[in-house]
């Protein structure tokens, strides 16, 4: 008989993010080797669009609040019902799933009920942030951080364990929560790449592309803004920015710029796409301009398809570019950074072609592929389930 594993999804699987990517790869992966259950936002029709009904027995649709008490109810009367073998949690940040309100969160409810529960932490939040507003001053900021500190160290006691995505989040969290910290590991996602063709030639397209959220922490401004100096020197150069608009303040600076630089026919803001792949196969140069990031998903992905990477000195991105070997690390909130680096790739095209042929080796040299996450998931859930 095979194991019943709940995964527990806060946000959309048709949310673009590396979160919701990640877990359609894992429901893909793992349907057949376990009855897996979704718990997630989306509806019926939204599951059926995005090829996920075939992989999961049965989905649960929830839009969690955690001051909502009803609808807590309604999710843990389905889940003693269908009593599962396992519980995976899905965080997009270290405080998800109502972390911050312990008295209300489905985790420290499920636990009690002796439920076994991992979760997956896919960007640990740095110090002091993610648990309160940003602009509430430093005294607050420390006092409300002490709290959300406890309120996480409580619920980590009805965690088995608590994977990060890198081994940069994994040493952040342990050293936080330094008495759970054998509870806390690290474990590499990849998405299923192997009927994509990576194509690695000198005679890509004179493109620079972007792809992520669009939002302040992911530093597309920074990027329009070394692309606005290198713009007319290099004319016939074009950025590409592709990812949902999460916050418009951004777009309207970009915008801003764009306009007052005349640039609207070179910079294009793409929205989401879903020809991503077959963007970073024909860019000869990609950019991962982020003020922090637990790894980078799309990083990954270009670095297998053969771009010459320029990324932000942050987070995890350090475990997948080792500099002028294959790729360029410049240090983040830096317009000057990344236009010597990209005017750097721009005139040397054996560099990037360098760079492009050492990049595709770097999944399978650390072991960042589809298939080395699905084994170790497979692993992972035998371990922790139910025997």
């Amino acid at each position: 008989m095979k194991k019943k594993i709940v995964i527990f999804n806060q946000n959309k699987i048709n949310n673009s993010g590396g979160v919701s990517v990640i877990i359609k790869e894992l429901l893909a992966g793992l349907g057949k080797e376990f009855d897996i259950y979704l718990v997630s936002p989306d509806n019926s029709d939204e599951l059926d669009l995005n090829g996920i009904s075939e992989y999961i027995v049965e989905h649960y649709e929830l839009y969690y609040n955690p001051y909502d008490i009803k609808s807590i109810e309604k999710i843990l009367d389905k889940i003693e019902l269908l009593n599962p073998d396992l519980l995976h949690f899905h965080f997009n940040g270290t405080y998800g799933w109502g972390v911050l309100q312990y008295k209300r969160s489905l985790i420290k409810h499920l636990g009690k009920k002796k439920f076994p529960i991992i979760t997956t932490n896919h960007s640990v939040m740095p110090f002091l942030s993610g648990y309160c507003k940003p602009d509430r001053i430093i005294i607050t900021k420390i006092i409300l951080f002490i709290k959300a500190w406890f309120q996480k160290y409580r619920i980590l006691k009805f965690i088995k364990i608590e994977y990060c995505v890198s081994r940069h989040d994994r040493l952040i969290l342990r050293l936080r929560y330094l008495p759970y910290w054998n509870k806390i590991d690290f474990l590499y996602h990849s998405r299923n790449m192997k009927n994509i063709k990576s194509v690695i030639n000198n005679k890509r397209e004179k493109t620079i592309l972007c792809v992520g959220h669009l939002a302040y922490r992911k530093g597309q401004l920074f990027l329009v803004e070394a692309f606005v100096k290198l713009a007319k020197e290099f004319y016939e150069w074009e950025l590409l920015i592709v990812g949902d608009i999460i916050e418009l303040n951004i777009l309207n600076k970009i915008n801003e710029l764009i306009d007052k630089n005349k640039l609207s026919n070179r910079i294009k803001i793409l929205g989401k796409r879903n020809d991503v792949f077959d963007l970073m196969s024909k860019a000869s140069i990609f950019v991962q301009p982020s003020l922090e990031e637990a790894l980078g998903l799309a990083l990954q992905e270009a670095l297998t398809l053969g771009c010459a990477c320029i990324a932000s000195n942050v987070g995890g991105i350090p475990e997948l570019i080792k500099n002028n070997v294959n790729g360029i690390l410049v240090n983040p909130k830096s317009p000057d950074a990344l236009y010597a680096a990209i005017i750097r790739l721009i005139k040397d095209e054996s560099l990037r072609s360098y760079l492009s042929e050492n990049s595709s080796k770097v999944a399978a040299e650390k072991e960042m592929t589809y298939e080395k996450m699905i084994k170790k998931y497979k692993e992972i859930y035998t371990k922790y389930a139910y025997n």
